[in-house]
C-alpha cells in the first residue's frame, strides 16, 4: 500500500511540473526586438479556418501579408516570437522557423480592430494598421 501511495505521489508531482512548464511556456511572451511590433492572441486550439498563402513582409516594424488587394497585419499565437538573425527577421513557433519574405501558409482569418477586443486585446491597441490576419498557426 505504501508503494502505491509513493508511486501516485511521484506521478502527480511529474504531472504538476509538466503542466507548469507547458502553461508558463504558452503564456510567456518573448518581447519583439526593438523597433518591431508583434501583436499576439491567446486563442487556445481554435479560431478561424481560412488559409493565407503568400509571403509576409515587414513594413514600418509590423509584419503584414504581402498583398496588393488587402494587406493585413499578422496577429500571431501567443507562443510565437520574432527574432533578428544575421539581419533576417525570423518568426519562431510550434517548432518551426519562418524567415520573413519567404513563401508561407498561415491558417486564420481577417478581422478589423473593433473585432479584436475580446480575442486579441494586444492587437486592438497596436500601432500596426488594420485589417488583421489573426493566424492560428502554420498551414500545410
Amino acid at each position: 500500500m505504501k508503494m502505491v501511495v509513493v508511486v501516485a505521489a511521484v506521478v502527480l508531482g511529474v504531472i504538476a511540473v509538466v503542466a507548469t512548464v507547458f502553461v508558463a511556456g504558452y503564456f510567456h511572451r518573448v518581447p519583439a526586438p526593438a523597433g518591431f511590433d508583434m501583436p499576439r492572441h491567446g486563442l487556445w486550439g481554435g479560431g478561424p479556418a481560412a488559409l493565407f498563402t503568400g509571403t509576409i513582409v515587414e513594413e514600418q516594424g509590423c509584419l503584414v501579408t504581402d498583398s496588393d488587394d488587402d494587406p493585413s497585419t499578422v496577429v500571431w499565437p501567443a507562443r510565437y516570437y520574432l527574432r533578428v538573425n544575421d539581419g533576417h527577421l525570423e518568426v519562431h513557433g510550434d517548432g518551426r522557423v519562418y524567415v520573413v519574405g519567404q513563401p508561407v501558409a498561415l491558417g486564420g482569418g481577417q478581422y478589423h480592430r473593433d473585432e479584436l477586443n475580446g480575442v486579441a486585446p494586444e492587437a486592438a491597441t497596436t500601432r500596426c494598421p488594420e485589417p488583421f490576419w489573426l493566424t492560428t498557426g502554420w498551414g500545410e
